[in-house]
């Protein structure tokens, strides 16, 4: 006997695509038939049915596997022509599928695993193909192995007194039933359920303890019950009485579907018997049923869909507002688009007093574009945190957030002023107070950072303007100083490392690794203050790895060295990618002749991948211009191309991917949204980089013209 266990969700998560091809294959198999009635279409469809079962049948799902059992079934029967009415059976089928991907997606959504949900379509399936008996405790898995209370301990007997002990359960048993089936419910249900005690007591092993326990609660609750069962009672007694006249006979395993019909009928059972009060809770059965007020598969797929559209635009919406108050102006349009996406789709939410509050927002930040007010900037961005948080814990509601909205209203109104006397607002707006301040000072942290690369660039491209390097002393303290005083103290390594290899670099000649390292911690610091001024909780990993290079033995790189690709550190990890050598001019036409072929392979893979995250993001941009993300994203990605592709030995790659992410850095120093002449430059950078990548994979080399790259970017950066 087999006992069930609960579902893996991390391996539905891994198969669930390939579910969803299976079915998508399977019904475009049953339309053909239905539209030309191409019963040979049929065997198609069924082969891509039991794909889809056996994919859900290995992650445990045993409800969701029965129904799609059953889809195969029936279309088997189909092929057959066993089925009355075809077409019901094809809409019957389309049905269950759409019923089961819905199951399938709500459980990835965080819905819990409750078959009987499927009951419906299942009933309409197995209803076309003529069954007549048909109950939900088909669809009823619950856990079979369960801890035990203590006074179902097995008593100490031995073989004989065993023996006697099975004979004397089964003729009270059997004593019982025929009371109960004369209508001496009340009587007849006690014999039984004290033979069931005693069957428990008689074995040892758990697993049939639990189930002769499950019996006793069974025949104990049937006494006095009120809910309608779809199974017939007197048929469960019976199957009992044939399961004690097996033990009788020496054979003592458990059929696995007699004791989920057991616990199902226990669960369904409206009784005070204390014995089904145990059981039920003993086996959490309670949880596997469907109870009034549930949501149904298809809301929570559209209430976590709009948790996560809203958490997008409440956190463009923040960072909109940080960098309004951090001086620049041009963002308020975008903060008022916005907000106003906040008031449409929040209503959704059904919050009370959250368009009271969005409408509070807007009306108090509108005199604010031309004449800014701290305070009142300050309650804003409180107000939208409390937002957040709301929809942080959607779809469940926070009981709190009427009488908080109610008290930032207030506050808005007042002009900032008004006394909390409640003190509901206070933690939102120290975290408010201490967002807009990293916003001002990571704007000015990366003005001073894109300052110092600059030199840098010019030194290492012309030598003779080392005189120039003396001008980082004083961003670099400032750097140093405002790290400092937001508490980021991890980054002083990071930070004193860059002094003390910019003075060499005034005093002689750095070697390429001294160089390197240089780049690899001013580019790591820029990825740090990017996530410090979106309040990434998960920064540090970001610095992690060049922090352990600095402090571990030898202070200069390897030649392996990395450096944390930003675009999956929002993945909560710091991916190896390799920092540039020192910059060079930019060529016209050149073919890299030296390239490290062990590790050409991972790279096209990689610069594959990147390629996709451009072109994905780049449709975001033509969309929305002022997605700051998007840009991000872009500007890393290229990043990535410069370094790796340095790291392999295509130097003219990493050049041309170098050329594009300073017209970005340009972009994010100056605040821009993205024009039609930058989307032409990522679009042209994105489509050759494809043709260079293409060429390696097919020769191993490729030539890289990229003069019209190298013009584009030239004019944009100017």
């Amino acid at each position: 006997m087999s006992e069930n266990t609960e579902f893996d969700l991390g391996s539905l998560t891994w198969v669930k695509i390939e579910i969803d091809q299976a079915l998508a294959r399977a019904r475009q198999s049953l339309d053909s038939y239905a539209e030309k009635n191409a019963v040979g279409e049929l065997k198609f469809c069924q082969t891509h049915l039991h794909q889809a079962l056996g994919a859900i049948e290995m992650v445990g799902l045993n409800g969701a596997a029965r129904l799609a059992e059953e889809m195969e079934v029936c279309v088997v029967a189909l092929a057959k022509g066993g089925i009355a009415n075809s077409r019901a059976m094809v809409t019957a089928i389309h049905e269950s599928d759409q019923r089961l991907r819905q199951f399938l997606e709500a459980l990835i959504n965080g819905a819990p695993n409750i078959p009987l949900k499927l009951y419906p379509v299942y009933k309409q399936l197995r209803s076309l193909r003529g069954e007549k008996q048909i109950s939900a405790a088909d669809l009823f898995f619950p856990v079979l192995s369960v801890p035990l209370p203590p006074t179902l301990a097995p008593l100490p007997l031995d073989d004989a007194t065993r023996a006697k002990a099975l004979k004397a359960s089964r003729n009270r048993f059997e004593g019982g039933l025929l009371k109960w089936m004369k209508n001496a419910k009340q009587e007849g249900s006690q014999w039984m359920m004290r033979a069931m005690i005693n069957m428990a007591r008689i074995h040892n092993a758990a697993l049939q303890r639990g189930f002769w326990w499950a019996a006793a609660a069974c025949c104990e609750g049937l006494a006095d019950n009120s809910a309608k069962l779809d199974l017939p009672p007197q048929q469960i007694l019976t199957r009992l009485n044939t399961q004690l006249k097996r033990v009788a006979e020496g054979h003592h395993q458990i059929g696995e579907r007699l004791f989920r019909d057991v616990l199902y009928v226990v669960a369904l059972l409206n009784s005070k018997s204390a014995h089904c009060v145990g059981v039920k809770k003993a086996f959490d059965l309670n949880a596997l049923m469907i109870k009034a007020g549930d949501a149904d598969d298809a809301k929570i797929i559209a209430d976590k869909q709009l948790a996560r559209e809203l958490k997008e635009i409440i956190n463009q919406t923040k960072d909109h507002w940080s960098r309004f108050c951090a001086g620049s102006s041009e963002r308020f349009s975008d903060f008022s688009t916005q907000i106003g996406h906040l008031a449409k789709r929040g209503k959704a939410l059904g919050l009370s007093g959250y368009e009271q509050l969005i409408a509070a927002i807007q009306q108090t930040a509108k005199p604010l574009a031309n004449k800014p007010n701290e305070a009142l900037a300050l309650e804003i961005a409180t107000a939208l945190l409390l937002i957040e948080n709301a929809i942080l814990v959607f779809p469940e509601k926070s009981a709190d957030f009427p009488k908080q909205a109610s008290t930032m209203i207030n506050r808005l109104k007042s002009g900032g002023g008004a006394a909390d006397k409640t003190m509901l607002l206070d933690e939102v707006s120290r975290r408010a107070q201490e967002r807009l301040l990293f916003a001002q000072v990571s704007q000015e942290l990366q003005s001073n950072l894109r300052q110092i690369e600059q030199l840098l660039d010019n030194y290492f491209r012309d030598p003779s303007t080392k005189a120039e390097l003396a001008q980082l002393d004083a961003p670099l303290r400032q750097i140093q100083g405002a790290l400092s005083i937001l508490g980021e103290q991890q980054t002083s390594t990071l930070v004193k490392a860059s002094q003390q290899l910019i003075a060499k670099c005034r005093s002689g000649t750095p070697t390429t690794q001294e160089q390197e390292l240089l780049a690899e911690i001013l580019s790591s610091l820029g990825f740090y203050v990017d996530a410090l001024q979106r309040d990434d909780v998960f920064r540090e990993s970001i610095i992690a790895p060049i922090l352990k290079k600095i402090t571990g033995k030898g202070a200069l790189p390897l030649k392996d060295t990395t450096v944390p690709d930003a675009s999956l550190a929002k993945e909560r990890k710091a991916p190896k990618v390799s920092k540039p050598a020192a910059p060079r001019a930019p060529p016209s036409s050149a073919n890299d002749s030296v390239v490290d072929t062990e590790l050409l392979e991972i790279y096209l893979e990689e610069a594959s991948e990147v390629l996709d995250n451009i072109n994905s993001h780049l449709h975001l941009l033509r969309k929305q211009p002022s997605d700051r993300e998007a840009l991000i994203v872009v500007r890393r990605s290229f990043h990535t191309l410069k370094g790796s592709g340095r790291m392999v030995g295509l130097n003219q790659l990493g050049e041309v991917a170098w050329a594009i992410e300073q017209v970005m850095n340009k972009w994010m120093q100056d605040e821009k949204n993205a024009t039609p002449e930058l989307l032409k430059l990522v679009e042209l950078a994105q489509n050759k980089f494809g043709v260079w990548i293409k060429a390696l994979k097919a020769h191993g080399k490729t030539a890289v013209e990229a003069s019209d790259i190298f013009s584009l970017a030239g004019r944009l950066k100017q």
